[in-house]
């Protein structure tokens, strides 16, 4: 028997366990390492969005800083007479109105819509027309927004639409979009029961 290839094979056998051992060590650390960047990379995205929301409200504020400066100054003499513009961005439920009926299911119904394209510290206003048959064992029908915003709590934007038997009702809400947000426009029925008719949804950007 050669001794030295007997005695070769442990040895080779200890070396390939050793590198085993190493290289899931390695991936460990790097698994721990990547974790790490993630969550920094994700504390400075909040902190950039947070910058980003104060830019805006800075502007604002300079806005109306100098608009006080004038008429303190007297180069301006009244107040400027404010204006809101809305510029339609997108319209849904235009053609056919929306019927929204789970009372066979009683089960949640809604239609979510993610919006493209939306402007971060810009303001939006959403609108329609809603009238409902029967909504009950519910707060209130739903016509809002699902908000997620990065590194910060979900916002859920709504408006007041009522419950009941109603004709055709006008609601609408405003809302400022923060930074790092995408934003999912929902109505219909989260909870309880009934029928809801939608039409006319419309998405519009505020200027003042």
């Amino acid at each position: 028997m050669d001794i030295a290839k007997t005695t070769s094979i442990p040895l080779l056998c200890a070396a390939v366990f050793c590198c085993g051992l190493a290289s899931a060590d390695d991936g460990d650390a790097l698994y721990a390492r990547n974790k790490a960047l993630s969550r920094e990379v994700a504390a400075l995205r909040t902190r950039v969005n947070g910058l980003e929301d104060d830019c805006v409200r800075l502007a604002k504020t300079v806005q109306v800083l100098d608009t006080t400066c004038d008429l303190m100054t007297g180069k301006m003499r009244t107040p400027p007479e404010l204006r809101e513009t809305e510029t339609v961005i997108c319209r849904f439920e235009t053609d056919a109105e929306k019927l929204i009926d789970n009372t066979a299911t009683g089960e949640k119904a809604v239609t979510m819509r993610w919006l493209k394209g939306m402007k971060a510290g810009a303001k939006y206003r959403f609108a329609c027309d809603i009238r409902c048959e029967d909504v009950k064992d519910c707060r209130d029908i739903k016509f809002g927004g699902f908000v997620p915003v990065q590194g910060r709590q979900t916002q859920w934007p709504a408006a007041y639409v009522g419950i009941g038997t109603f004709g055709w009702r006008h609601v609408s809400f405003d809302y400022v979009l923060p930074a790092g947000a995408s934003f999912c426009l929902i109505y219909g029925l989260e909870a309880g029961t009934g029928r809801v008719w939608v039409r006319d949804v419309t998405v519009s950007e505020v200027a003042e």
